[in-house]
């Protein structure tokens, strides 16, 4: 896919609120309202991987936020996943190299 000006445009006004109405992107981008519907459809099957919800965690009681870097042994490592994943104050967790294992964002 080749990404224009315009694309760039779009893309960045979807990231910035993807609940943007296309009427509004079309008032702000000047682009016509049926080029933005195909665009999104088109944009759907390549580069967007999925739409998602960032949480403001301190308004649902959550006013502790945790990043920690994680070494674990080696015949831990699938059962301590198993249990970051399940956790229900974990936000994220990722698989990092550089000595550590994994990252993992928390919310208390």
């Amino acid at each position: 896919m080749v990404i224009e000006n315009e694309d760039l445009m779009v893309l960045s006004h979807l990231r910035k609120n993807a609940r943007s109405s296309l009427v509004a992107i079309s008032q702000e981008t000047n682009i016509p309202q049926s080029t933005l519907y195909e665009k999104l459809r088109n944009y759907e099957q390549t580069v967007i991987k999925k739409h998602t919800c960032l949480l403001q965690f301190e308004k649902l009681g959550y006013n502790v936020e945790i990043k920690m870097a994680i070494k674990a042994k080696k015949s831990t490592k699938h059962s301590l996943l198993s249990y970051i994943k399940a956790h229900q104050n974990v936000n994220s967790a990722f698989y990092i190299n550089g000595g550590y294992d994994y990252f993992v964002e928390c919310v208390s």
